[in-house]
């Protein structure tokens, strides 16, 4: 068998740098996104930031939590992350500096909120864990979501890019979720973040999409 994969394209006019998928026109209006959307964008843009892939659905599952808690404004801030052309943030872990200290190195809580909170939860109650160095700091009060699931409370005090977060023996009960069955965002915030997030996807080529089970073209079959 031959694939003949440098000039049978379906009748397809593909190129590496052409997706499927051409952006909109205008960014006008907003348009309703979905969990499993959110969910699907943030997990590539972690990965454009360089998340390691173990890490990645644990940093993800905070994001979306972020949603979840602060609404469309979340989604904001992550596209201020995120900025057009080539200047993506890239990802560093969190490091302890000392009993219950943890330096961010800077980055926002989109990228680091969930190693941070690991950390704070790994600390327990007691006394707060001082967090340096971390942009967005005030998005950790997303990680109460996190905090009731384990049956635990969570409070935030933020001073510019410290935080000193501390873990609670009780949870309180869980703020409503803004996501629901679906949020309005500005297409101005999304699709950019959506068309970042591609970047984590694999060059579109003949070979690519046979990986996905496409069939062979019949001329390239002896």
């Amino acid at each position: 068998m031959r694939l003949d994969l440098d000039h049978d394209t379906h009748g397809l006019d593909l190129r590496p740098d052409i997706s499927a998928i051409t952006p909109p026109e205008s960014m006008a209006g907003t348009l309703t996104v979905h969990r499993r959307e959110i969910r699907l964008v943030c997990e590539r843009l972690l990965m454009v930031a360089g998340v390691p892939a173990g890490a990645c659905p644990a940093a993800r599952d905070f994001v979306v939590d972020c949603v979840d808690r602060f609404g469309r404004d979340a989604l904001a801030r992550l596209a201020g992350t995120f900025p057009g052309g080539a200047d993506r943030p890239a990802w560093a872990p969190p490091r302890r500096t000392g009993p219950r200290r943890i330096d961010a190195g800077g980055r926002s809580a989109l990228l680091v909120g969930a190693p941070v909170l690991a950390g704070a939860f790994a600390d327990g109650p007691g006394d707060p864990v001082t967090v340096h160095g971390l942009a967005d700091a005030d998005l950790l009060e997303a990680g109460s979501l996190w905090a009731a699931a384990l049956g635990l409370g969570l409070s935030v005090a933020v001073e510019g890019t410290d935080a000193r977060v501390e873990v609670l023996p009780a949870a309180p009960p869980a703020p409503p979720s803004l996501i629901g069955t679906g949020i309005e965002v500005p297409a101005e915030v999304w699709w950019p973040l959506y068309y970042a997030s591609n970047e984590a996807l694999s060059i579109d080529t003949d070979l690519s999409r046979l990986h996905t089970g496409m069939a062979p073209p019949p001329s390239g079959i002896l």
